[in-house]
């Protein structure tokens, strides 16, 4: 009856996932729905075996009002009102059992459908349940090995991979897959759904290799059977596109969503559960490139659309609120991101109870807004309470976990003076370089933070070549101008001046400006880094009037994206005004100084260092000046900073 498709968002980064979820048809075809972070395709029934077995023991009149109510119940299913489609499949089955007996096939299948209407409404232990009812009586009635067993296997299976039950699903799946090959043969439509439905358990195990090979023989077997333009096809599309991203391999990834959209909106309507499913993906994509106000436009239309099928607290919702919190994070909308995955993990913890996978996920996510914020001990027991999930339920070396332990090595090079900061980045880089691969995005995530550390104690050479072999990766799977990429080619340039390497250091940040030009949608804060950067670099080398324009180009841009009262513009007026200063136009850097001190005041502790760098350079331009009075006010406050440092 039913395919579907699912994608899940793991952490920071939405990881998709798409998988199907059947029953088998007949000829009617009945709508679409979703639940979790999956979308079903459904293929459709009308209960045709039943139908024989009524005739034949000439109970036509009985019949007639359990057929009464299945014909309810998928009007009610078509459309989407879950809530009373659960009532109607209740009575249904209530009515099998008055009829045909407790012990007859069609209470089998009443049961089986009451599950799937669980399902739906996202009710998984009354799913499970029922599920578990059918699927005995079918193999008590027809036999462990008949075509409707696969049936109830297979969506039982479903269940427990939902639930992160992956093992137990596996070994359902797998049974549900001999069967189908047995009845089927090895080019039907449903087993293409059975071989997506493993594949998918593969895939959250890490079993990249194990999947592939399942996804690209089901999107044969639908295109060969249904056609290239079928709705099916599309979801084959979406499922390899979500397994390549999971390893990392995201160059052509956006073009196989983008090809499932054309399909699923000739196919669909524009409100389809499959179609929102893609959209959700795709969206997913954007926000990895940093892609922000795509992402949010896309995550919203998601939203729209299952909040006219589902219930406020159906998984479905849960993710959309999930997605869109990462969006707001990532764009620096903090406040939004952190109530979104607060009202997220209030929900999940009390359906899915405290010890889930997605619950895990929503802590993690939560503390890295808290970290984000400069929160770390709130940060850090989220981070915690993640990774006791985490390895309690998915494993010691699985990739959340590596999460996990490079979040809470965050925190400790932040907050806790960088004790246990190394061996957390380097056991998060050994867990996804073996179970990732080498060259997995995830695994540059952690090299890159791991050059990060080293970088802060000065430990230039492992730095570099860390922070090279993450950028290495990025490119091969984003191209240049992703955002991670821009970012590790700006830390690259600045070591290079440090070391005096100018020429090195020029060349890098020319091509993140380059590249950032390129993009109709740059990256302002790498932008204005590397603008900063070369400004620096022209400074070092004394063309002062290069590096003014570059620091005039890097504040209109950091003004823009920051607000005129931001951290990073104070900095930048401060470096503008020390050019300045280094010409002896020191008219035009006491207003500039000036204008850097009343922003950094804003932003910084009034005992910062920093500040005190800059009230020192703001009373020598006063002494050049002739100020001496102001300049020995300006000179007094910096000594105190920095007495009140020492202390």
């Amino acid at each position: 009856m039913l395919k579907k498709l699912r994608r899940i968002l793991r952490s920071l980064g939405s990881k998709l996932a798409i998988r199907h979820f059947k029953e088998r048809s007949d000829d009617s075809n009945i709508s679409n729905c979703q639940s979790g972070g999956f979308l079903y395709r459904l293929i459709g029934k009308i209960l045709f075996f039943v139908v024989i077995l009524l005739q034949a023991g000439g109970v036509f009149a009985q019949a007639e009002t359990w057929e009464q109510l299945n014909t309810r119940l998928e009007d009610l299913y078509q459309k989407r009102d879950y809530i009373h489609a659960v009532q109607v499949a209740e009575q249904a089955l209530e009515a099998a059992q008055k009829e045909f007996g407790s012990k007859h096939i069609n209470v089998a299948q009443s049961l089986h459908r009451l599950a799937f209407m669980y399902f739906s409404k996202g009710d998984y232990g009354s799913a499970e349940t029922c599920n578990k009812k059918a699927l005995a009586m079918r193999e008590e009635i027809l036999g462990s090995e008949h075509p409707d067993v696969s049936e109830s296997l297979n969506n039982l299976a479903l269940l427990y991979d939902v639930q992160g039950r992956f093992k137990e699903a596996e070994s359902l799946f797998l049974r549900a897959l001999k069967i189908d090959e047995k009845h089927l043969g090895l080019a039907h439509p449903d087993l293409a759904t059975s071989l997506n439905n493993l594949a998918e358990v593969y895939r959250k195990e890490g079993r990249y290799a194990d999947a592939e090979p399942l996804l690209k023989r089901a999107l044969e077997i639908d295109e060969k059977t249904l056609g290239v333009n079928h709705s099916h096809v599309a979801s084959d599309l979406n499922n390899l596109a979500g397994l390549y991203s999971d390893q990392g391999k995201f160059l052509g990834v956006e073009a196989l969503y983008q090809r499932a959209l054309e399909i699923q909106k000739k196919a669909l309507s524009p409100d389809d559960p499959e179609l929102a499913t893609t959209m959700n993906n795709l969206a997913g994509i954007y926000r990895e490139q940093g892609r922000y106000q795509q992402a949010e436009a896309l995550y919203q239309r998601v939203l729209e659309i299952d909040r006219k099928i589902f219930e406020k607290d159906h998984p479905n919702i849960l993710r959309d609120l999930n997605n869109l919190a990462l969006v707001y994070h990532g764009a620096g909308k903090y406040s939004e991101a952190k109530n979104l995955h607060k009202k997220v993990l209030a929900i999940r913890g009390k359906k899915l109870g405290p010890s889930h996978a997605d619950v895990a996920q929503s802590l993690n996510n939560l503390g890295l807004v808290h970290f984000s914020v400069g929160e770390y001990e709130d940060a850090q027991a989220l981070f915690k309470r993640a990774l006791e999930i985490r390895e309690k339920v998915l494993g010691p070396d699985h990739p959340d976990v590596a999460q996990s332990l490079n979040n809470l090595a965050l925190v400790a090079e932040v907050f806790q003076g960088g004790q246990g900061a190394e061996s957390g980045y380097r056991k998060a880089l050994e867990i996804r370089g073996k179970t990732l691969g080498a060259d997995h995005p995830d695994t540059a995530q952690s090299l890159y933070n791991l050059a990060q550390f080293q970088d802060s104690l000065a430990q230039y050479p492992e730095a570099i070549s860390n922070y090279k072999r993450a950028l290495e990766i990025w490119e091969k799977a984003w191209g240049p101008d992703y955002v991670n990429s821009l970012r590790t080619m700006n830390c690259l340039a600045r070591l290079y001046r440090f070391q005096k390497d100018l020429s090195q250091a020029e060349t890098l940040g020319k091509r993140v400006v380059a590249l950032c030009e390129g993009r109709s949608d740059f990256f302002p804060s790498e932008m204005s880094q590397a603008l900063s950067l070369l400004a620096e670099i022209y400074r070092d080398r004394g063309i002062y009037d290069a590096a003014e324009k570059f620091y005039q180009r890097a504040l209109k841009i950091s003004r823009k994206a920051l607000g005129p009262d931001h951290y990073e513009v104070g900095i930048l007026l401060h470096n503008l005004a020390r050019v300045y200063y280094l010409q002896s136009k020191f008219s035009e850097a006491e207003g500039v100084y000036e204008k850097a001190l009343v922003i950094l005041k804003k932003n910084l502790d009034k005992n910062s260092p920093e500040l005190g760098i800059v009230l020192k350079n703001c009373a020598y331009n006063l002494y050049a000046l002739g100020k001496d009075d102001e300049a020995r006010e300006k000179e007094s406050e910096a000594q105190s900073i920095f007495a009140a440092v020492r202390v």
